[in-house]
């Protein structure tokens, strides 16, 4: 059973008026070890408490988990050509993501080196 149908189990009981050892009781009855711990259904009562109605996980904010795309890896590799002498923190600011990152796409995806200061093609 996945995180969200026993998210919606527990909003039942918490509708119904039950406790949440009593959702616990009848989560670890019907489901066993795969149920919840005790302080993730504590949470999920406060939550609803609080006025919460749905069970999905919250949008959160922040960059995506993965930049190294084509477009990402075009758009240095277009940055690079335009200007060879161009740095690594000039580029992420750019383009808005890591210079770590930054640096992986020019090594390992564009095959770039530095040499005499200048992006060059391994």
């Amino acid at each position: 059973m996945e995180k969200n149908d026993f998210r919606v189990l527990i909003k039942h009981y918490f509708l119904r008026g039950k406790s949440p050892m009593e959702t616990k009781e009848k989560l670890v009855k019907y489901y066993g070890e795969n149920s919840p711990s005790t302080r993730m259904i504590y949470k999920w009562f406060s939550e609803f408490r609080c006025g919460r109605t749905d069970t999905k996980d919250a949008a959160r904010p922040g960059r995506p988990i993965e930049v190294t795309t084509p477009e990402m890896i075009e758009k240095i590799n277009q940055i690079v050509m335009n200007d060879k002498s161009v740095k690594v923190r000039q580029i992420a600011q750019k383009v808005g993501i890591s210079s770590d990152r930054v640096h992986n796409i020019l090594h390992e995806h564009l095959q770039f080196q530095r040499i005499n200061g200048n992006w060059e093609p391994c």
